[in-house]
């Protein structure tokens, strides 16, 4: 399964000691977007890849559903083959 989400993402920022001003800067919160392999979901999140191999997954991601602001899964086969066609 293929999956789009779109979701806001955080960061935890600095480890060093900075002034409130700069604090505030760095917490920003923005709309992120993701395309990979669906491996699977819980109720808490989705958890996918966007690389794969026979027998190993790469570039893993976790993305919390409460963060997610938009969510479109996609069957795999219909997807890659638009893709190959595309690269012939």
């Amino acid at each position: 399964m293929i999956i789009y989400i779109k979701f806001l993402d955080h960061s935890s920022g600095s480890n060093t000691w900075i002034s409130r001003d700069e604090y505030k800067q760095e917490c920003i919160i923005e709309e992120c977007e993701v395309v990979g392999f669906l491996e699977y979901e819980d109720d808490k999140a989705y958890y996918l890849t966007t690389m794969r191999s026979s027998t190993d997954l790469g570039s893993g991601h976790t993305i919390l559903k409460s963060a997610v602001t938009y969510v479109k899964k996609m069957s795999k086969k219909p997807v890659l083959k638009r893709i190959k066609a595309f690269l012939n």
